[in-house]
């Protein structure tokens, strides 16, 4: 058996059928190597690994595994122990085990349970009477074929004669004969000898040979090559006079070296052996090259021994000698050609057999495929190094070659003192080039035939075996590597080996006619009998009810469109039974067809085709019972939420753009029917005080404005009974402004006529807000629709009994000067002798005339003082502007500013660069009064807007907390706490009492503002973050109650009734049952872009006792444009709110009895008795079902060793069918007490979302919705859930039967995994794997994701619905990975990179792999290539090889630039 490799593991056929045979009786396996045999090797010990117990005092029985060789001792047990959970041991020679004792055995069995070693060991150990027959449970017998003579298999099974109770026995071979076939080639003759040579290993080994060639060069349903023998003559392909005398290097080797250090002088023999064989097989060229190459690993190790002086010394010698050869060389070829590094041609140095290739084979074939894609296999590491050189230095030299590239891949050395270079290729390394090939970046693969098994290229067309046939193994190995149509297998042997060649070639044939036929017993159908199957019946206008001639087509048809894997097809699985003339068909389901029996048997019928149609009717008919078959066509059926078909998938939101109008809601709390009067109104003081002043010292003259005690303000007139209203900020340039409406009792008012507040209300709002109005609106303050608010002026001294805390009032509070002052008309110019200070004016002249100034003092300058220069103001004016002013008079302090207000700081940014202030001196003559409000009350303008427009909102939030506290009937006052969770007191959040009663309390209103106000509505909160946890506790929810409601569902329609539910269309609708669209804070308060949807504020708002002059009756008033994912989001979002308030229960509640969806158990008609509570809201706990046979059960517990996976966790499961069945792939089909793992992933997904992202949000409040986002994605990955299930060893306990899943987890384990364990650089950034010499990127198989999922929702479910215990169980498992994100938050490269490049460039090249190139930096000059299995993660590798690229050279020039310094 050669060497295997993880990477070896690729898919073969027939290996499930061969492994159901092997489990039964004792089996030899002809099979090929490596992938095969250890795929059937591991699953049968994982098969049997049950029988594995008991102490060696108590009879205990283990696993042999017997090898030829130690490398392959080391490499079989490093297979077994990294898939299976049991104690591995490997014994080889050099341990001293020949010297071991009884005592020291003991031990060792009591410690492992699968030994590993030769047979010769094994051999020792039974015949020194420390082990028995009865102590061992089965018996792999690697290279079974060698069972002949005094071979130690033959001595091993002589023993079986002394015990009366024999282990199972597996045989593995690659070739069933030993001995080459001598006689007679002709057909008949050599199966005689074939069936007399497997008859012969039968008897030896006490088993059946189950043989079959390897599929992929064997089997009808692959791509037959043309097989062709090309010979050449020996010896050099031109005379010349430059031939190397092979007694050279036989002098060399049969030099006596008489000294004690073996492994130098196998050094020596080794170097000049490569060299001979070289020459013998390529010509002197050759040898040339290799010596060179030589020198450096000599020199290497030279350096490396150069303390012993003996190792030296032999070492030494042994340059010397290549030295000779290399100079000899270097003599004779410049004689001939003058220079020896331009050999041309190469011919007259090269041996007929090399010549041939070059010419008769590699360009011939060149030339007649469009595009050549070919492997070369060779016996020697040596031969495949050189003649890749040779290939490429042929094309370097002659034009004819032109568009041949070559590389080499060598298999594993495990003891390799000399070799060529990188002659013991590690696996990365063979990765890389492998990679390569595959993109194209070379076309003409040169590799030795240990790695055969790993060349699975599917457009490989060229297959050439260097050194001939060998045995069928090979053959058969090799020629399966030719796949593409139209391909070709070249054998070169020397002509006088021809007749030879040609005849080993027909017994190979022969044999593959004679295994092939061996494999045809399987009783599994093919893809092929499948497709003629249902080719045969029509999918259309099938009749009203089954019968038996369709009802296999209908079964297959049903079967293949369950929920399966690349690893694994739904298809039943039949087996017959002869009963005497009669057949009786058994049939097997997929584990995931809901029908409650697994098995069903069919009536006994005359043949077997009626028999298999027999057991298909009834299947069929139990299906249609259940309702899995449509009555009418018969059809698979899908559901949806409703139990109707399920509807196309294109009716989800895609369009995110389109929105549609939705007027507005104006809060209760706003409205009266009732014309105005001071009786129905309360009068608020709108306290607007300058609370954090900006650090820019041009706003400091204004912030006196604010500052001065003196200051007048506003009041607001509301409709009475209005509660309490929040304080909350604004932001201006000058800084944070605290507002608060402060109520004043009604007692105090004064009689006031109502027409000059009404007259002051609107001049309020023509100054403070109609200058951005688009449309014509008019002021009516009766109208039933409109907002029900009225602005008067009050005096200062009420703002300063509010600051003292004084709310008793002994004064008049309204301001009646400031009421009529607005009746006036501004005048155009101010007078000399005018009071002008404390106004807001303008300019008469100039550009800016527009420009309101707010005078904040008499300058002590006038007319005729200075500028600076040499120019007086009069002079300046009279220059500048034309205009003669009067000298000596007094000027004017002004500032300008901008009016922006906004909810978030972003006015106030001390970094901004737009100069927003200007200040200045102004002539007043020359200037105009353009506001009748002083400008003190003038600067409080701009915010009156936005105090309304928060007003609103916050009385739309508390008509809305009302209304779900009157629906779900809890308390209506606020819980003003915010729940502030962590790992320990998570329990306190998740665990609540199971009925929600009246005495838990609302969320605040301002909660509930936040959870319907969107980003873009740029408030000082948004639903971001509440949106996050209410989708995961959303998603968890729901996927409780579908598994709960639907417990015979498959994966596939849980999925589907999962997404019915969740998806962004049905919360949309959701919302908008409940007037969701009508509450929403979506748009920016004040925008003027014309980009914009919602011309805000004069859709969504408008001012107090005001309408628009439009037709539409929505438009009319307030409206605004909302996309449909902006509903939907709000509904997540106010999920989260009552989680964080009440915890599961609350939430649940919320969902069930005000959005009306179905979440509790409560819900389900299902007449389910009473049974025992859970920890889960209204849950029952899971009962055991009454089918599961308890031995059953215990045998499958036992088999996988599922205690060892108890005792990681630390937890025992009481119902250990729940373990199995998270363990349990689709493709196991022998367990036959649970279902597969899919629907425990489902809600074990759901369940870690949810219990991750609560974790990171109550202990990450410092990250943006942005970040928070991104820290989810990367621990809620299957990427990080596939390696956290390699640390922790998940896969080793999987029950499968597929090899193609065993090769995938295998091959990612040895990627991700090295000596030391799993590399932390792979969870650094889970996005993408991307080792670091390779270009090809990778993600972890899903199996390994679905796994780590499928255990939690196993505990959940065995826990009684504890959310608490998984946690607990998990949280160990993540935290080393979140600690990690906690201090350096991972983001997708992609994001990254094109965040640093914006105009990055990234292209994609299709092919076997994926290939992805991105330009970026300078003019996308720089430009990085990687590969992946498709485009997501070929540009999420490229994208990390260029910021890696990027962060290397920046560290470079820092590191020259401070070296430079």
């Amino acid at each position: 058996m050669q060497q295997t490799s993880v990477e070896e593991f690729s898919a073969r056929p027939y290996q499930i059928q061969l492994l159901d045979l092997a489990k039964k009786s004792n089996t030899i396996l002809c099979f090929g190597t490596g992938t095969g045999n250890a795929f059937i090797s591991v699953m049968l010990i994982k098969e049997k690994q049950h029988e594995i117990k008991g102490s060696f005092e108590e009879r205990g029985k283990r696993t042999f595994f017997l090898v030829r060789t130690v490398p392959l001792a080391y490499q079989q047990s490093k297979v077994i122990s990294e898939n299976i959970a049991l104690n591995v041991g490997c014994y080889i020679g050099d341990m001293g085990v020949d010297l071991w004792d009884k005592t020291r055995w003991i031990a060792e069995f009591n410690k492992n349970d699968v030994f590993v070693m030769t047979a010769q060991t094994l051999v020792d150990i039974l015949k020194k009477s420390i082990f028995c027959l009865y102590n061992i449970n089965l018996i792999i017998m690697d290279e079974c074929h060698n069972a002949t003579k005094k071979h130690s298999y033959v001595t091993l099974m002589e023993i079986f004669e002394e015990y009366p109770e024999h282990p199972h026995i597996l045989g593995l071979t690659a070739s069933i004969i030993n001995e080459k076939y001598t006689g007679v080639c002709n057909p008949q003759p050599i199966k005689s000898f074939l069936q007399d040579e497997i008859f012969g290993l039968e008897k030896r080994m006490r088993s059946k040979c189950i043989t079959c060639s390897d599929p992929q060069a064997t089997t009808k349903f692959v791509v037959k090559p043309s097989e062709i023998v090309q010979t050449f003559t020996k010896g050099l392909a031109k005379k010349n006079k430059t031939r190397l005398n092979r007694s050279l290097f036989n002098d060399l080797l049969n030099e006596k070296l008489q000294l004690s250090e073996r492994n130098a002088c196998a050094i020596s023999i080794n170097a000049i052996k490569y060299c001979k064989e070289i020459l013998e097989s390529l010509g002197p060229l050759c040898v040339f090259w290799a010596a060179q190459i030589l020198l450096k690993q000599i020199d290497n190790h030279i350096k490396r021994r150069i303390l012993n002086k003996e190792i030296k010394d032999v070492l030494t010698k042994c340059e010397e000698s290549l030295n000779k050869v290399i100079e000899d060389f270097k003599n004779k070829a410049a004689n001939v050609f003058f220079s020896v590094e331009n050999v041309i041609p190469v011919e007259p140095l090269l041996t007929t057999k090399a010549a041939s290739f070059l010419q008769d084979v590699l360009l011939a074939e060149k030339n007649s495929f469009k595009e050549l894609h070919a492997i070369v296999f060779t016996q020697r590491r040596c031969t495949a190094v050189v003649l890749s050189k040779l290939i490429n230095y042929q094309v370097e030299k002659d034009e004819t070659y032109k568009g041949l590239n070559s590389d080499y891949i060598l298999g594993h050395a495990f003891d390799a003192n000399i070799c060529l270079e990188d002659g013991s290729m590690r696996l990365k390394k063979q990765n890389l080039v492998l990679s390569n090939f595959k993109q194209n970046k070379f076309n003409v693969l040169v590799s030795t035939s240990v790695v055969e098994e790993e060349l699975d290229v599917r457009k490989c067309n060229l297959v050439v075996h260097f050194d001939g046939i060998n045995n069928y193994r090979e053959y058969a190995q090799l020629k399966g590597r030719a796949q593409a149509n139209g391909s070709k297998f070249i054998i070169m042997t020397e002509e006088e080996q021809e007749l030879d060649t040609k005849k080993q070639h027909l017994v190979m044939q022969q044999i593959e006619e004679i295994l092939f036929e061996q494999c045809q017993n399987c009783v599994l159908p093919t893809d092929e009998e499948i497709e003629i199957e249902m080719m045969n019946k029509k999918d259309e206008n099938l009749p009203s009810s089954s019968s038996q001639d369709n009802a296999i087509s209908l079964l297959y048809r049903y079967c293949s469109r369950l929920p399966s894997d690349q690893y694994c097809k739904t298809i039943p699985k039949f087996q017959y039974h002869i009963l005497g003339n009669q057949f009786c068909a058994e049939c097997m389901l997929p584990l995931n067809c809901p029908l409650p029996q697994r098995i069903y048997k069919g009536d006994q019928m005359s043949s077997k085709d009626l028999a298999k149609k027999s057991v298909c009717m009834i299947i069929c008919e139990a299906l249609h019972a259940i309702g899995e078959l449509s009555t009418e066509h018969l059809l698979h059926v899908q559901y949806n939420d409703d139990n109707g078909l399920e509807s196309d998938s294109g009716s989800e939101i895609k369009q995110k753009s389109i929105s549609e109008p939705f007027s507005r809601k104006i809060p209760k709390e706003m409205i009266s029917n009732s014309i105005f009067c001071f009786d129905d109104y309360d009068l608020f003081a709108v306290c607007i005080t300058l609370s954090e002043p900006s650090k820019r010292e041009n706003t400091i003259p204004l912030q006196k404005l604010w500052l001065q005690e003196a200051c007048s303000g506003f009041g607001l007139f509301m409709p009475k009974n209005i509660s309490k209203l929040p304080s909350f900020d604004l932001f201006s340039v000058v800084g944070k402004l605290k507002i608060e409406l402060i109520k004043i009792p009604s007692r105090i008012r004064s009689d006031i006529n109502t027409d000059d507040i009404k007259n002051f209300h609107i001049n309020v709002v023509t100054e403070s807000c109609l200058k951005l109005v688009d449309g014509s609106i008019s002021f009516n303050i009766n109208d039933a629709k409109v907002t029900k608010a009225l602005f008067v002026p009050l005096h200062s001294d009420v703002f300063k009994a509010i600051r003292n805390d004084c709310y008793e009032f002994m004064f008049p509070v309204i301001n009646k000067r400031l009421l009529n002052c607005t009746k006036e008309e501004p005048k155009d110019n101010l007078d000399d002798e005018e009071n002008y200070e404390n106004c807001v004016i303008s300019k008469n002249y100039g550009e800016s005339k527009n420009r309101m100034y707010y005078v904040t003092a008499i300058s002590s300058l006038n007319t005729s003082s200075f500028m600076k220069g040499n120019k007086t103001f009069f002079q300046y004016y009279l220059e500048k502007y034309n205009i003669e002013i009067s000298p000596n008079k007094p000027l004017i302090d002004v500032i300008s500013c901008s009016q922006q207000i906004s909810f978030t700081n972003s006015v106030s940014n001390t970094n901004t660069k737009k100069k927003n202030v200007n200040m200045g001196k102004l002539v007043p003559k020359l200037c105009k009064k353009v506001s009748l409000f002083p400008a003190d009350l003038h600067l409080q303008l701009p915010c009156l807007p936005r105090i309304l427009y928060f007003c609103e909102y916050y009385f739309l939030a508390l008509e809305l907390k009302d209304m779900i506290a009157e629906k779900i009937k809890i308390n209506k006052s606020e819980n003003q706490e915010r729940y502030q969770s962590s790992v320990l007191d998570l329990e306190d959040l998740l665990q609540l009492k199971n009925h929600v009663t009246e005495n838990v309390k609302s969320p605040s209103v301002l909660k509930i503002f936040e959870a319907f106000t969107t980003r873009q509505a740029r408030m000082p909160f948004d639903l971001e973050r509440l949106e996050v946890l209410g989708d995961s506790f959303l998603k968890q929810a729901v996927s409780i109650f579908v598994f709960f409601q639907n417990p015979s569902f498959h994966e596939g329609k849980l999925t589907i009734k999962r997404k019915n539910c969740i998806s962004n269309e049905n919360l949309c609708k959701v919302g908008k049952s409940v007037g969701i669209q009508n509450l929403i804070c979506n748009s920016q308060f004040g925008t003027k872009s014309s980009i914009s949807e919602n011309r805000n504020p004069w859709t969504v708002w408008l001012p107090p006792g005001y309408l628009r002059a439009e037709l539409d009756d929505i438009k009319q008033y307030t409206y605004q444009n909302v996309q449909p994912k902006s509903i939907a989001d709000c509904v997540k979002a106010l999920i989260g709110v009552y989680f964080e308030v009440g915890g599961v229960n609350l939430a649940l509640c919320f969902m069930q009895n005000f959005l009306d969806i179905s979440v509790l158990h409560s819900s389900l008609q299902n007449g389910q008795k009473l049974m025992l509570p859970s920890h889960y809201a209204d849950y029952p706990c899971v009962s055991r079902s009454a089918y599961i046979d308890s031995n059953a059960e215990h045998e499958l517990y036992e088999h996988n060793k599922l205690h060892k996976f108890e005792d990681l966790i630390s937890y025992k499961f009481s119902n250990k069918s729940h373990l199995i069945q998270a363990f349990t792939h689709l493709s196991y089909l022998s367990n036959s007490v649970t279902g597969c793992y899919q629907q425990y992933e489902l809600l074990g997904e759901a369940i870690l979302d949810f219990l991750i992202t609560l974790h990171i949000q109550s202990n990450t409040q410092n990250l943006s919705p942005g970040q928070l986002t991104y820290f989810r994605s990367a621990v809620v990955n299957n990427n990080l859930f596939g390696l956290l299930a390699i640390k922790h060893s998940f896969y080793k306990y999987i029950y499968s039967s597929s090899n193609e899943l065993f090769s995938s987890y295998n091959s990612f384990i040895e990627i991700v995994k090295d000596d030391q364990g799993l590399k932390d650089e792979y969870f650094e950034s889970p996005f993408v794997i991307c080792p670091t010499e390779s270009e090809e990127g990778y993600q972890a198989p899903k199996v390994l994701g679905d796994l780590f999922e499928s255990v939690a929702g196993a505990i959940f479910l065995d826990s009684g619905l504890n959310l608490v215990t998984v946690w607990k169980i998990y949280y160990p498992l993540l935290k080393p990975v979140i600690d990690k994100y906690m201090i350096k938050l991972p983001r997708h490269p992609a994001v990254d990179l094109f965040e640093k490049y914006p105009k990055a460039n990234i292209d994609f090249t299709n092919g076997e792999v994926v290939s992805c190139t991105v330009k970026f930096g300078k003019k996308n000059g720089l430009n990085i290539k990687a590969c992946g299995q498709n485009k997501k993660i070929a540009k999420a590798a490229a994208c990390k090889r260029a910021l890696e690229y990027d962060s290397n050279i920046k560290e470079c020039l820092a590191k020259l630039i401070s070296y430079k310094f």
